[in-house]
């Protein structure tokens, strides 16, 4: 995506979703569609256009970082790589995505009584997910986020990795759970249709709903299909 000072803010609040925070941090006022760039917006605001550039293009980058060969990489590096690249970022989203709900309906919530509706659907989903995410790390990851020597080492990971089947089964049905949620938010999500004027808020809220889906499917991609499945192999 491009970033550049003569971007429409709208355009970039509505495909990029994480940079509202950035922009509501510098003060920068989204309005609801005014037609400014994110040059006229900074200057309004008297944020430091350099800076709020640099902090939107990181997003970017770390959105369309290049993808590693994870069916070879060292199992530390793909479980840090979960963490730090899907978990703490699906944690942030999620806060954002609630606070855009609260703002949608209040703004809404009098003509479309399914916002309300929609916010306990996504409230329960992802109340869920958050602990799921609390469990992988405290009690599987924990076990696998280090290097091991050969030999002695590999013998006692494999051991942990055995025990760690019945967790590892358990966390995959927690996904097909996860899944079912998302069916039953999307089926209200197109019941809401945003009209052609709809608010930013409105739009963002959509598109940040989008982003985390998309992550979550890679998120449950990479680890059922690499690092369970890494971990199943150990313990054969």
């Amino acid at each position: 995506m491009r970033i550049e000072a003569d971007e429409k803010l709208e355009r970039i609040a509505v495909e990029l979703p994480g940079s509202i925070p950035v922009l509501e941090h510098h003060k920068v006022g989204l309005g609801d569609g005014t037609g400014a760039t994110l040059e006229e917006a900074c200057r309004k605001a008297g944020a430091p256009l350099r800076d709020v550039l640099e902090e939107l293009r990181a997003l970017v980058r770390r959105d369309d970082g290049n993808r590693e060969d994870w069916d070879h990489a060292p199992l530390p590096a793909l479980v840090h790589y979960i963490m730090d690249h899907h978990h703490r970022f699906e944690q942030r989203l999620v806060g954002h995505i609630l606070d855009l709900f609260e703002r949608n309906v209040v703004r809404h919530g009098g003509e479309h009584a399914e916002f309300r509706s929609l916010k306990s659907l996504f409230s329960k989903m992802s109340s869920g997910f958050l602990s799921h995410m609390k469990k992988e790390e405290k009690d599987l990851f924990v076990h696998f986020r280090h290097e091991v020597a050969p030999g002695a080492g590999e013998t006692a990971r494999g051991e942990l990795a055995h025990r760690s089947l019945p967790l590892v089964l358990i966390l995959e049905k927690e996904h097909r759970g996860l899944e079912n949620e998302w069916a039953g938010i999307r089926a209200l999500v197109r019941s809401l249709i945003p009209p052609p004027d709809a608010s930013l808020t409105w739009r963002a809220l959509y598109q940040a709903l989008d982003r985390l889906e998309l992550y979550q499917k890679e998120h449950v991609h990479k680890e059922e299909e690499v690092l369970f499945k890494r971990i199943k192999q150990m313990a054969s």
